[in-house]
């Protein structure tokens, strides 16, 4: 994904998502190759897919919490 992809998904600014993708570059998390003047960021560890399969459990549990407390209500 590129940046530009990314500030769109997130609405994020182009400095921050440059700032946070060199924070994970450093850290071996993520990798990025040219491709003309775009530059492709990808997952470089399974730990990365880990960390996102992780996170989105937690989200998806607590909506539920959420919703059947709605629901209850």
């Amino acid at each position: 994904m590129d940046v530009a992809s990314l500030i769109g998904a997130t609405g994020f600014s182009q400095s921050h998502i440059s700032r946070q993708l060199g924070q994970l570059q450093r850290a071996g998390l993520v990798r990025c190759e040219r491709e003309g003047v775009r530059t492709i960021w990808h997952a470089d560890s399974d730990l990365v897919d880990d960390l996102c399969t992780l996170v989105q459990t937690r989200l998806k549990q607590r909506l539920e919490a959420q919703l059947q407390q709605l629901q209850t209500a």
